[in-house]
């Protein structure tokens, strides 16, 4: 046996390194046949084979089907020297393991969750966290149980009483059928899971649409009766769930007569008098039982004050129907936390769809975060973070993960706790990168969840506004669900991503109520409109001893887009600005006015003229020239002010000054992604952000798409991990603040050497441990 193992061994060697000098699809076969031997060999003495079948299960379809897909001609052979390495690791790994040293990565079976525990942010095992990945429970069906847990660790109970597949059988169809104010008055519009609309089951609704409304009392009643029947029907099928979730994706909008009656008693609540109402619309109504509904196409809605605070009502609306029938359904089924979410936090369709993730939580809603991620995250873990960073102790569940395979293992790095991949195969296949990180992420989550588990405890220094006006506000200029504030915003948290320190959000609430006591940095993306005291809490943070980075357009408009000087108090004043296309109609005229004119819808805020896409170097003494890219303003600043770049002319293009014992940072021009990550790399420096390791190059460069995040570990020394969000292969070098004596890889239980290079392939991460 030891002779055929040899043999094997030798023979895989020759072929590995054959492959390595010239990968052509026939060596990297070869290779594949030969783990696929070693495998076989392993298994027959019951010797684990998990680590070493990822390179078979997604080699094969990217030599047979990828090696010649022109789209993959760029990256072909960096993704072949990748398999081939792994190859060779496990390779080895299972040699030695059949000559009787057994692999150091021992994985820990799926946990029973019969066993499992709510303790704060996870579930937890004897005090200790599990990171559990499960499939099937959304769709997709299965996978290998070996990876995977079974999708029964979440049930469902619908706040809504009924889901497009069962509503037939239920209270809720003869109430719709009956009365036609059960009906809801909407845009037409996608309904989400409220409940069947015409996209419904591949466009199947037709006659048997179900659109309710839930502010009709009837309605609402039968809605009751039919959470009831659901929860019996939970109770005797429950399993192992050990957390319920009230369904996710819902989007409600309502424009019925019961929605007028909520509508008038919340803007009294709101405004008390209709006086001051008026004041702040500029309307002449005599009582609010006058005020009128805006009209079901919302963007018809001219007043902005009006649509501002149809809004905020259409987000409380709702948050309060969903705290109605939490308590409906806890009634009945007492002891789960429970959540609800899955809306879109990050652009035009947040109070449209009216999930709003701070309020769902504040108000009790939640007992967990719901996050459903994918195109809502902008492809990282940015609704992650968002959810973290208003209530880290709140465990977050991601119960249809449908985002890049390579990014699984991310988002356990960024707060997850449980997570079920939709369409697990699908995604397997999507690319061979993808494939390989999303398997070997399974396993690695799963092994290193200790280590894992201490990354989103890091201390969050730094952070963009999540503003509550601009999110809410009608933008000029949006374009689908973005608008110029959630694009900036994107591009702000995505530049602070890569600077080896977590990045935050500071909502509105946060920042005027409960500002993080640990934050250095607060970055203003853009936020146009804010109300005053969002934007005197920002200066506050300033002189406090914080840094705040104002990017365009920021801090010109009220939550009523009404105009206010907000930058004067900072000796700024906007004289000119140059602006995309697809801000034209700002740059025109401001909001499209229909009949009388509002003293307080503005055009533009200076005098305007629109490019393609302005572009410009902004020169720095003694220091690479950054990327202006996006809008761009001319500047008058005061003597307070020193000027950091200037455009070609001269004037300031960025300047920062001195505010109370903190200082403000101004950028007159939108920047590009690597010069806005450079800029706020000089600014964490200045604001003495600690960063007690970094990721480099060999130029002592940081690495584009590369996460480096660094927390203390539990039992002394510092763990790290290094996250390639690329589908490229990098070699960073840890630049360490205090040098470490030892560097130990958890992820591949090797050792380095403090300087040594390492080298991560597409999607990789690791987990190290210095000490």
């Amino acid at each position: 046996m030891r002779t055929m193992l040899a043999v094997v061994t030798a023979c895989m060697a020759l072929w590995v390194s054959r492959a390595e000098a010239q990968a052509t699809p026939d060596t990297v076969r070869k290779s594949l046949d030969g783990l696929s031997a070693l495998v076989d060999q392993a298994r027959a003495k019951n010797i684990p084979t998990l680590y070493a079948e990822i390179p078979l299960t997604v080699g094969k379809d990217f030599v047979e089907k990828g090696w010649n897909d022109s789209k993959l001609a760029d990256r072909r052979d960096d993704w072949a020297a990748f398999l081939l390495r792994n190859i060779k690791f496990e390779t080895d790994r299972l040699t030695a393991a059949l000559a009787g040293k057994p692999d150091p990565r021992v994985v820990p079976p799926i946990p029973d969750y019969a066993k499992l525990k709510l303790e704060g942010a996870y579930l937890a095992e004897g005090g200790k966290p599990r990171l559990i990945v499960t499939a099937g429970n959304s769709g997709g069906g299965t996978w290998d149980p070996r990876y995977v847990g079974r999708g029964d660790l979440y049930g469902i109970v619908s706040a809504v009483g009924a889901s497009r597949y069962n509503y037939q059988d239920t209270p809720i169809w003869k109430v719709y059928q009956d009365d036609p104010k059960s009906h809801r008055v909407y845009d037409g519009g996608w309904c989400g899971h409220i409940i069947k609309d015409r996209w419904s089951d591949g466009g199947q609704g037709g006659k048997t649409e179900c659109i309710i409304s839930l502010d009709y009392p009837p309605m609402r009643e039968a809605v009751r009766k039919s959470i009831v029947a659901e929860c019996a029907q939970y109770k005797r099928n429950a399993g192992r769930a050990r957390i319920l979730t009230m369904d996710w994706e819902f989007t409600y909008m309502n424009y019925d007569d019961a929605t007028k009656v909520l509508w008038q008693k919340w803007l009294k609540d709101r405004h008390a008098t209709v006086q001051k109402l008026n004041e702040v619309w500029k309307t002449d109504f005599k009582s609010f039982d006058d005020v009128t509904l805006p009209p079901v196409q919302h963007l018809r809605e001219h007043n902005p004050a009006k649509y501002y605070d149809y809004g905020e009502f259409n987000c409380r609306r709702f948050t309060d129907y969903l705290l109605w029938a939490k308590k409906v359904i806890a009634a009945e089924c007492p002891g789960y936390p429970m959540c609800v979410g899955g809306g879109q936090p990050f652009g035009t369709d947040f109070w449209r769809e009216a999930i709003d993730e701070e309020y769902l939580m504040v108000e009790g809603v939640d007992d967990v975060w719901l996050s459903e991620t994918g195109s809502r995250s902008w492809g990282t873990a940015s609704f992650m973070d968002l959810q973290h960073s208003i209530a880290p102790d709140k465990m977050i569940l991601d119960p249809e993960y449908h985002s890049t395979g390579g990014y699984l293992a991310l988002m356990f790095l960024h707060g997850c706790g449980v997570m079920d991949v939709y369409g697990y195969k699908a995604d397997v296949a999507k690319s061979f990168a993808d494939g390989y990180a999303m398997i070997r992420g399974t396993l690695d989550v799963r092994r290193l969840e200790d280590s894992v588990a201490q990354f989103p405890k890091a201390t969050r220094q730094a952070a963009v506004l999540y503003s509550r006006a601009s999110l809410i506000q009608n933008h000029p200029g949006h374009q689908g669900v973005d608008t110029p504030y959630t694009l900036e915003l994107q591009k702000c948290y995505r530049a602070g991503t890569v600077l080896d320190t977590p990045m935050g959000f500071v909502t509105t609430r946060m920042l005027t109520k409960a500002m993080p006591k640990d934050l250095k940095v607060l970055v203003i993306p853009g936020a146009y409109f804010a109300d005053k005291d969002e934007v005197k809490a920002a200066y506050d943070f300033a002189k406090a001893g914080g840094t705040v980075v104002i990017t365009p357009t920021s801090f010109v408009a009220d939550e009523y887009d009404r105009r206010v000087d907000y930058l004067k108090e900072l000796g700024v004043e906007i004289v000119k600005e140059t602006v995309p296309k697809y801000l034209a109609g700002k740059a025109r005229s401001g909001l499209d006015q229909a009949g009388s004119e509002y003293d307080f819808i503005q055009g533009p805020i200076a005098p305007t003229v629109v490019e393609d896409e302005p572009k410009a170097a902004l020169k720095r003494a003694g220091k690479p020239d950054l990327a202006g890219k996006g809008i761009r303003q001319a500047v008058k600043l005061s003597a307070d002010w020193r000027a950091t770049a200037a455009y070609d002319d001269g004037t300031p293009a960025v300047a920062e000054r001195s505010l109370g014992t903190g200082r403000v940072v101004y950028v007159a021009m939108q920047l590009d992604d690597p010069s806005l990550s450079e800029l706020l790399d000089g600014a964490y420096t200045a604001a003495k952000v600690a960063r007690p390791v970094r990721a480099v190059d060999a130029a002592k460069k940081r690495i584009p798409g590369l996460e480096c995040r660094a927390v203390a570990a539990k039992e002394g020394g510092t763990l790290v991990y290094l996250y390639n969000m690329t589908d490229r292969t990098v070699k960073p070098t840890l630049s360490c603040a205090k040098a470490p004596n030892s560097i130990e890889n958890l992820s591949l239980v090797t050792t380095l050497k403090p300087a040594e290079a390492i080298e991560l392939g597409p999607y990789e991460f690791c987990v190290l441990k210095l000490r």
